[in-house]
């Protein structure tokens, strides 16, 4: 009872909003309690079972979260921890996004595997939940991450703390946290045993964090509390959306589909005849004005909306007519004083409505998991690569807010700064280097033969490989658009060119080989909206180094690619054996699963037959982002691409811009000078011819090296490689092969992997 009454005197007077509790006599039978310490809190709280007459705690204990009710946050308990010794909540709204908040009570007992297994649990949930915010670890870790208790602390349990740590760039007291009070938790031996482990970002955000010594608080127990305070809104960010009203092609009918044909009609056959008839001022006029056209008709015929992050799955029409008679009874209760108890008529009709929608929606919310679980069950078992695409529809959604950045020693917080910072680094990645590893000697030359080739395609004639561009064509590529996807910087979406009907097809057919015979594309399709994309793991969440570009391109422009990739495949490389056997990215029915499999049935094989084996691995820095553009317009030259699908792939890497979009702010636009798009419908095949010569070269220097008769030396996974050797000279000679490639085609392989 004397250690509740601390508890409630230590609520009061730090005025708490998280109170984390890790306690050995925890006990299950008594957690129902911990919610009435104190008025104001709400608790979840788990503890270790024990068997019934069982009354020896050594080794066991619970941990409990109280939170206040008042917070600005909704708050969420995370279920899915199999663990009775780690709890955790989720704090969310719509300015801040999610902040998961952990509490710990680690095995205080000598074995090591207890320890091992509960911080492994906590490894896995730190590292699945920070892709989708910020998190938090409070807790009693029964280790110490400090040096100076090595020698009277857990010295096992302490480095796998340590590692755990150092895993996850995780700051703790005593190291880049400053203390405010004793240097200990834990009195009896004076040693810190109890941490609040937070990232860079919430670290930046912390305004003290103080142990509170004894005698500051009255407590009863051995472990001192730890208190800390952070900002969570002196930057509030907004869900990456825009505001803007877009059509509801979700929600069309035929008649509205019909009306939005026939407003199209018209302004399109007069911007086909000025096609025709070669009275325009230039390709860009025109394709504006095929933009204007589509989206006017659109905003007459179809109706709008707006996105809503709060919309959940299971919310039918049901739900919504029990939600708003739940609304309605309640507008009526307050309009009535608020009063309260059941002989109330307007305070009982408000709770039997609130009770109902309750119902309503637990109902439907069991129909929709059920629903969702009947079709996992048949997707496992007749179409696995469905079932993995419903898994991952199921989970949870990273964060698209990115609270702050840190770029040369610089913190950027503000959306804006976020977004310029974003800009400038990109800005940096995408101007091409100068190394004293590459050949400029081979460069220039290069470039000369560069400026010669634009010089004959120029003047070459005719159409595309295979004739005309044709409205069967371009129809049917129109029909394998798919619905609901972002658009580019001209707002034109996948519906707007699904629903147009014949007129679309038509224009975009006379367009796509007036394009053909100009050799240029409109300056708007060399606008890309680039959203940076974290790429996961361990990886630190504050670096843009750690995000991967994804330039969000001109509908139209992608749908003309297709067309271009479709001739190039069935016209051009057909018969050239490209890409090479040993490539197996961006290719259908190759994976990194068969890339896998080429490698180890490689390694083992030649195992089997007692010879040794040799392996190196190598990955390009920034593959396609730096990818050397004029190097990559002379491959394909070579290749057999000349005339006009030359000129227009070429233009098509000319003057192109990017803007960051990202906390739903946009920067200025800023030039992009080398590399091909991720996002680009072409850049994977573009990527596989650039890098194609090299596993030729390869295949050429080790010809034994493979599973009986067939050649595998070089297992590749677009710009991953592995090199298998027999000797360590065979592999040194692929090494050299890989070593002169990048001198001269200006690529950079990592040295740290």
């Amino acid at each position: 009872m004397s250690s509740t009454i601390c508890l409630s005197n230590l609520l009061k007077d730090t005025d708490c909003d998280i109170c984390i509790i890790s306690e050995h006599k925890l006990k299950e039978r008594s957690l129902h309690y911990l919610s009435t310490i104190e008025k104001g809190y709400n608790c979840i709280s788990k503890a270790d079972a024990l068997p019934i007459g069982y009354n020896a705690y050594h080794g066991k204990g619970g941990i409990a979260i109280l939170y206040k009710t008042s917070l600005q946050f909704s708050v969420n308990e995370i279920s899915d921890i199999n663990s009775s010794r780690i709890a955790g909540i989720e704090l969310k709204n719509q300015s801040y996004g999610s902040l998961f908040i952990f509490g710990a009570y680690l095995p205080s007992d000598d074995s090591i595997e207890n320890y091992k297994s509960e911080l492994s649990i906590l490894d896995s949930l730190y590292a699945y939940y920070s892709v989708y915010g910020n998190c938090i670890i409070a807790g009693d870790l029964n280790a110490s991450c400090l040096h100076k208790d090595r020698s009277i602390s857990n010295i096992y349990k302490s480095k796998e703390l340590l590692n755990f740590v150092s895993r996850h760039h995780l700051l703790y007291a005593g190291g880049k946290i400053q203390i405010k009070g004793p240097k200990y938790t834990y009195v009896t031996k004076q040693t810190m045993l109890d941490y609040i482990l937070c990232n860079e970002i919430i670290y930046r955000k912390l305004r003290y964090y103080e142990i509170l010594d004894e005698g500051a608080i009255s407590s009863t127990s051995d472990h001192l509390p730890v208190v800390i305070e952070f900002e969570t809104d002196s930057t509030p960010h907004r869900i990456i959306n825009s505001s803007d009203k877009l059509p509801a092609w979700h929600k069309v009918t035929d008649a509205q589909i019909n009306q939005y044909q026939k407003l199209l009609s018209d302004p399109v056959e007069i911007l086909i005849d000025k096609m025709n008839s070669y009275s325009f001022a230039d390709i860009d006029t025109i394709y504006d004005d095929f933009v204007s056209t589509l989206h006017n008709a659109a905003n007459i015929a179809i109706p709008k909306c707006g996105f809503n992050p709060l919309t959940k799955p299971y919310w039918n029409a049901d739900v919504k007519r029990a939600h708003d008679n739940e609304r309605s009874m309640r507008k009526l209760w307050v309009l009535d004083g608020q009063p309260r108890g059941m002989h109330f008529d307007s305070y009982r009709i408000y709770k039997r409505a609130k009770s109902e929608f309750r119902r309503v929606q637990q109902a439907a919310n069991e129909q929709y998991m059920q629903k969702c679980y009947d079709d996992l069950n048949e997707t496992a078992e007749c179409d696995i690569r469905l079932f993995w695409k419903q898994i991952k529809r199921f989970k949870g959604r990273s964060s698209k807010i990115y609270p702050e950045i840190v770029y040369e020693n610089k913190v950027y917080s503000s959306p804006e700064s976020v977004a310029n910072c974003f800009a400038e680094y990109f800005h940096e990645l995408y101007q091409p280097k100068d190394s004293d590893n590459f050949d400029n000697e081979f460069k220039c030359s290069i470039e000369s033969v560069y400026k010669d080739i634009i010089k004959t395609c120029g003047v070459e004639g005719g159409y595309l490989p295979g004739g005309l561009i044709t409205e069967q064509e371009v129809s049917k590529l129109i029909g394998q658009l798919k619905y609901r996807k972002a658009a580019g910087h001209d707002r034109v979406q996948n519906e707007h060119l699904r629903h147009g009907g014949r007129p679309v097809v038509k224009c975009i057919t006379v367009l796509c080989n007036l394009i053909v015979r100009l050799g240029r594309i409109p300056k708007n399709w060399k606008l890309g909206l680039l959203v940076p994309i974290f790429k996961g793991g361990n990886k630190c969440k504050t670096s843009p180094d750690n995000y991967r570009p994804v330039s969000l391109l001109s509908c139209v422009l992608k749908l003309f690619e297709s067309i271009i990739k479709a001739r190039l495949i069935d016209f051009v490389l057909y018969d050239k054996n490209m890409p090479n056997l040993q490539q197996q990215g961006f290719q259908k029915y190759l994976s990194c699963l068969t890339a896998s499999f080429n490698l180890h049935e490689t390694i083992y094989h030649n195992l089997e037959l007692f010879s040794k084996i040799f392996v190196a691995f190598l990955d390009s820095k920034k593959a396609f982002d730096t990818v050397w553009r004029i190097g990559l317009m002379y491959k394909l030259y070579k290749i057999g691409v000349t005339g006009k699908l030359w000129s227009v792939i070429n233009d098509c890497h000319i003057d192109t811009m990017s803007s960051v979009i990202v906390n739903q702010c946009q920067s200025e636009f800023f030039p992009v000078l080398q590399g091909v798009r991720q996002g680009g419908v072409l850049s994977g095949l573009l990527y596989l011819v650039f890098i194609n010569d090299m596993l030729v070269d390869l295949e050429k220097c080790n010809k034994k090296t493979g599973v009986y008769h067939i050649a595998s030396c070089s297992p590749a996974l677009a710009d991953d490689i592995s090199c298998i050797g027999t000797t360590p000279l065979c592999l040194q000679r692929m090494l050299d092969i890989c070593a002169d490639y990048a001198h001269r085609w200006r690529r950079v392989y990592f040295d740290d992997k």
